[in-house]
């Protein structure tokens, strides 16, 4: 993935990111200031372990590491911590304590640190010197029961087993040193002055264990067995320590930028929703053959009020000096150069062309589920096909929810039904394809009657000639049908024309839908599906070639959104101000039609 692609994915949902950072820095700085203010302050130690001898002062740093590490030890255990709680009456639990006391030996020293912590200046220095007093008490009595647990009988021992060894090697010197100078007094040779060097070595060796045995003598009787303490500096009152509130607000804005951009990645793994082109080309292997957006629903705007409200702008009513139809949702009428008209365009050229050996005269508009934009993506596709010079048909086979009657402000007191019951040609009955007046080759054959039995209806003979004949008599026919995984409707109509729109919405269809639309369209032959991403967010296409379909190529050469009530997109481009009036209460919002 691309860096370019992360950062689409984290601008889609930024309004999540700024959440968890607002929401983490904010309780974070409420904890920091609600909590109670902390004093500190620290006694001083300094240790005098017991050593081998005084002949060697500097193996005391060595065993003060250990000596302390006993001490902290003990000053963490519960009966020390008892016993200081109950010297110095203090309203805590042990627990309490080992939290607000440590301890730490500074390195390559012999200076031993006792630090505590309170919410009172005096408490923390009561604190400190008591758990002095009481270390210090524990750590006499302990050397008083070492030295009255028989360690001087020890030393005795030891210290006749050194002179014993001490006589052994004084004898041994002299009789290597009478040998020598019995030899010494020989004549010369070079025996005997082998034999020399070699009683010379040995006197050595002996004379070195002597001095050994000496020195460890001396130390007997000079060495250190205590191990004591010696307080340095006594705690003062206590200090009050900082609330950390810059640290904590800098961790809190790191971690929750950190886990709000981590839960935007997980909602987008987990989000099946097919919401840009993209995403249909490189997960599902389909090319959208345009992209309608929803630009126009953007708040605010004079384009999104008239498309909401179902409303039309003045230059538009007035296409070729005819009126509009009473209808809703035609976007290519209403707007002509809007984003969403010229997507219209786009779609019908990418049809034209997608076929050039064996044109498409007959297609019917599907889509997975209801609410995605079919039957206003079939009505808005027939209107700009009838302008580029078609005859063009539309359709309605929704035999279960038909809508494009209301769309039109056309009556469905007959239509596609009536043909198929009835024997008679369509040539005999051509009032029921009934004439758009403001799109001039554009005809509506609505649904009719609705029958009990739609899918028989669809499959009958009778329907399959009706649709021979609308092929005879138009350049294009385009079929609103049903969602094809909802009724079997579509899949029956998609064996007998040329290709099949299918639209998604971007903002609904997910995966498996799609997945499953087209497993079904392969099962019955179908050959060409053509996709049309419908209602798709500006801000996920943004990066993308795309996202240049959906801004307004205005009389200047500039983009032109509406804005501010002023409508760039007007047929007369005379950037007159709009004021759209409120219509009636059934508008339809764009692309949310059956």
């Amino acid at each position: 993935m691309e860096l370019l692609q992360y950062w689409r994915i984290i601008r889609k949902r930024w309004w999540m990111v700024v959440l968890v950072l607002v929401l983490g820095v904010a309780s974070t700085a409420v904890y920091t200031l609600q909590q109670p203010p902390e004093y500190q302050t620290t006694a001083t130690l300094l240790l005098n372990p017991a050593v081998p001898s005084s002949l060697v002062p500097f193996v005391q740093t060595q065993v003060a590491s250990g000596l302390a590490d006993s001490y902290t030890q003990l000053i963490r255990t519960r009966s020390f911590a008892d016993t200081v709680l109950k010297e110095g009456a203090f309203s805590m639990s042990p627990d309490d304590f080992g939290r607000s006391v440590s301890t730490r030996l500074e390195p390559n020293t012999l200076f031993y640190k006792i630090t505590a912590r309170a919410h009172d200046a005096h408490t923390a220095q009561q604190l400190v010197n008591t758990v002095v007093k009481v270390f210090l008490s524990a750590n006499e009595a302990q050397q008083r029961a070492q030295a009255s647990g028989g360690a001087n009988s020890q030393q005795n021992e030891m210290e006749t087993a050194l002179r014993t060894k001490l006589t052994y090697l004084g004898d041994q010197i002299k009789a290597y040193q009478g040998r020598i100078t019995d030899l010494e007094n020989q004549s010369v040779s070079a025996v005997r002055d082998d034999q020399l060097l070699q009683l010379r070595g040995q006197l050595v060796s002996i004379q070195q264990s002597e001095t050994e045995a000496m020195v460890a003598l001396a130390g007997m009787n000079t060495n250190n067995n205590t191990n004591t303490a010696l307080v340095i500096d006594p705690a003062q009152e206590g200090q009050r320590l900082s609330s950390g509130l810059s640290r904590n607000l800098l961790l809190a804005f790191v971690g929750s930028l950190v886990l709000g951009v981590g839960l935007v990645f997980v909602l987008n793994y987990l989000d099946y929703t097919v919401r840009s082109p993209e995403y249909l080309e490189q997960v599902l292997g389909l090319t959208p053959m345009a992209v309608i957006g929803d630009v126009g629903a953007q708040v605010g705007t004079a384009y999104a009020r008239i498309r909401k409200r179902g409303t039309r702008t003045a230059a538009a009513a007035n296409v070729s000096g005819q009126s509009l139809p009473a209808g809703k949702n035609l976007v290519t009428l209403e707007h002509p150069k809007s984003p969403d008209s010229e997507s219209f365009r786009v779609l019908r050229t990418n049809i034209q062309f997608s076929s050039p050996d064996k044109p498409l005269h007959q297609l019917i508009v599907t889509s997975g589920g209801p609410a995605e934009g079919k039957s206003f993506t079939a009505a808005n596709l027939a209107i700009v096909m009838a302008q580029s010079g078609l005859r063009v048909i539309l359709v309605d086979t929704d035999l279960r929810r038909p809508s494009l009657h209301r769309m039109f402000g056309l009556p469905n007191t007959q239509g596609f039904t009536n043909l198929v019951v009835s024997s008679a040609a369509i040539s005999d009955q051509t009032t029921l394809l009934q004439d758009v007046s403001a799109v001039a080759n554009l005809q509506v054959l609505t649904s009719g009657h609705l029958p009990p039995n739609p899918s028989e209806l669809l499959n009958s003979a009778g329907a399959a000639k009706v649709m021979t004949q609308l092929h005879s008599i138009a350049d294009m026919v385009i079929y609103d049908t049903p969602p094809v995984t909802v009724v079997t409707d579509a899949a029956i109509l998609a064996t007998r024309v040329d290709g099949v729109i299918y639209v998604i919405n971007a903002r609904l269809t997910r995966r498996f839908i799609v997945e499953h639309v087209l497993k079904i369209l392969e099962t019955v032959g179908v050959e060409r599906v053509l996709p049309v991403l419908n209602r798709v967010k500006l801000q996920d296409i943004q990066g993308s070639s795309y996202y240049y379909y959906h801004q307004h190529y205005g009389p200047t050469g500039e983009f032109a959104p509406s804005v501010n009530g002023y409508d760039a997109s007007s047929a007369s481009g005379s950037g007159e101000i709009v004021d759209p009036t409120p219509s009636d209460t059934d508008a339809v919002i764009p692309g949310r039609n059956n």
